[in-house]
């Protein structure tokens, strides 16, 4: 009886893996490489504070860096990016470069930036979106340009 249990359990295990090499997970998943690097931009946020990111890729496809903002708060919007850094990670979600990141501001929620990563000196727009809850019903959106550094 146990020689018949490890029969199937390598049987699943050899399955198991053979999906796996068929769909890409086997090491031979997407290259990230052509956007390893460092990006900066600048956007217009609420109240027309400004918005500096620095982000960096690497070669996994992980994406970190930071939303700095400076400018004075107003009375115009429900979320506000009030003055000070605010730290950013996610990741490339797309063979064509697209990247997404979140933050935080306290007291005010998350909020995410999506855009696409470019390849050459090119400057690309990106975006910014406010998150929303039960007190900030409407997400906000702000654009901005990158490019790589």
């Amino acid at each position: 009886m146990n020689r018949s249990v490890q029969t199937i359990a390598l049987f699943f295990a050899a399955l198991l893996a053979l999906a796996l090499a068929g769909a890409g997970c086997a090491g031979h998943g997407i290259s990230f490489t052509p956007w390893v690097g460092s990006y900066v931009g600048t956007g217009t946020l609420d109240n027309s504070k400004t918005g500096d990111i620095a982000l960096t890729s690497d070669a996994t496809g992980l994406v970190s860096g930071t939303l700095t903002v400076t400018g004075a708060d107003g009375t115009g919007t429900t979320f506000k990016f009030t003055a000070g850094t605010y730290n950013v990670s996610g990741s490339v979600t797309s063979t064509g470069g697209g990247f997404e990141v979140t933050g935080t501001v306290p007291t005010m929620g998350s909020f995410f930036i999506r855009g696409r990563f470019p390849t050459d000196t090119s400057s690309v727009t990106y975006t910014v979106l406010t998150g929303t809850s039960s007190t900030l019903t409407t997400s906000q959106t702000y654009n901005g340009n990158l490019h790589k550094s």
